[in-house]
């Protein structure tokens, strides 16, 4: 990001992006977080047919790149709402597991 003067700012943090002192308990889980919120309503949808999502499915369905993807269902994990079943022997194979806290949390989206 450009300053006034023209010179890059590493202080400037887009939106998206949290820091470390940013990390809230799942109690306060923020439901205007864009990119958990859409990640949360697809795993709601691949639930509801019954089948786990995969997490490097997620940038196309999401629109969001892969870590910022990655960084949304670590999110989700902390707050308890999913899980990642990972697959050593498929390391792209790593699928996204709604909780029943997640099914349970309203969602504005899909009202």
């Amino acid at each position: 990001m450009k300053t006034d003067k023209g010179h890059a700012s590493w202080r400037a943090v887009d939106a998206r992006h949290r820091s470390a002192d940013d990390i809230r308990p799942a109690h306060e889980f923020l439901e205007g977080d864009e990119l958990s919120c859409n990640i949360l309503l697809a795993l709601r949808h691949s639930a509801k047919d019954g089948f786990a999502l995969p997490v490097y499915d997620l940038p196309q369905i999401t629109g969001f790149t892969l870590a910022e993807c990655y960084s949304g269902v670590r999110m989700l994990e902390f707050a308890r709402l999913a899980k990642i079943e990972d697959d050593p022997a498929d390391p792209f194979g790593a699928k996204l597991i709604l909780l029943d806290e997640g099914a349970r949390r309203p969602h504005a989206a899909e009202g």
